[in-house]
C-alpha cells in the first residue's frame, strides 16, 4: 500500500510492498552474484532494511519512510562486523559509485541492463526509486572491485595522494 502524504507528491511506502519490491529488484545479488538474503528490519513504518550477504560483504537498501530517503551502502565486514559509518575506508554508497562509474560505461552495456530491467512493471514512485537503484548497483557491481574504483574511491573521500592505481592499498579482496 502507497500512500499521499497530504498532497506534497511524495509517498510512505509500507514495510511489506518494501520488502517484495526489494527482494523482487535486487534479485540479480542472488542469482548473478552469490549473494544471500540476510535479514530484514523494521523500525515501526518509518524504517525499512533489507541485507544481502556474500562472504565478507554486505549490501543493505533501507528506505526512510519520514525523509523519503533511499540508501543502498555496501560494506567490507571486518573481523566479521559491519564496521563503523565513519570507516569511509570499508564502506561504499551507492550513490558515490554511479557518480563514478556509470558516465564512463558503454551503452552496449548501459542498453543490455535496461532490457534486463525492462520486464518489470513499477506501480509506485517509490518502486520506481528502489528499481533505478537495482539498475544502478547491477550496472556498477562488476567495477567494485577493481583497480579503477579503488583509485576513484580514494579519489571521493579526499585520500588520494599523487599515487598510481598499482601503488594503491587494496580495500576490496
Amino acid at each position: 500500500m502507497v500512500l499521499d502524504r497530504k498532497g506534497k507528491g511524495d509517498f510512505m511506502i509500507d514495510g511489506n510492498l518494501f520488502f517484495v519490491s526489494v527482494k523482487k529488484y535486487f534479485n540479480f545479488l542472488v542469482i548473478e552474484q552469490g549473494f544471500s538474503l540476510l535479514e530484514e528490519n523494521t523500525r515501526g513504518n518509518i524504517y525499512f532494511e533489507v541485507q544481502f550477504k556474500k562472504e565478507t560483504t554486505i549490501i543493505s537498501i533501507s528506505y526512510e519512510n519520514h525523509e523519503d530517503y533511499l540508501s543502498i551502502v555496501i560494506y567490507k565486514l571486518q573481523s566479521g562486523r559491519i564496521p563503523s559509518f565513519n570507516d569511509k575506508a570499508n564502506i561504499i554508497e551507492l550513490k558515490s559509485l554511479t557518480a563514478k562509474i556509470i558516465p564512463d560505461l558503454d551503452k552496449i552495456e548501459i542498453n543490455n541492463n535496461n532490457e534486463f530491467f525492462s520486464e518489470f512493471h513499477v506501480d509506485s514512485l517509490i518502486e520506481k526509486k528502489i528499481m533505478e537503484s537495482a539498475r544502478n548497483l547491477r550496472l556498477c557491481f562488476p567495477y567494485i572491485n577493481t583497480k579503477w574504483i579503488k583509485v576513484n574511491f580514494y579519489c571521493c573521500r579526499g585520500l588520494f595522494l599523487d599515487r598510481k592505481a598499482w601503488e594503491i592499498e587494496e580495500i576490496w579482496n
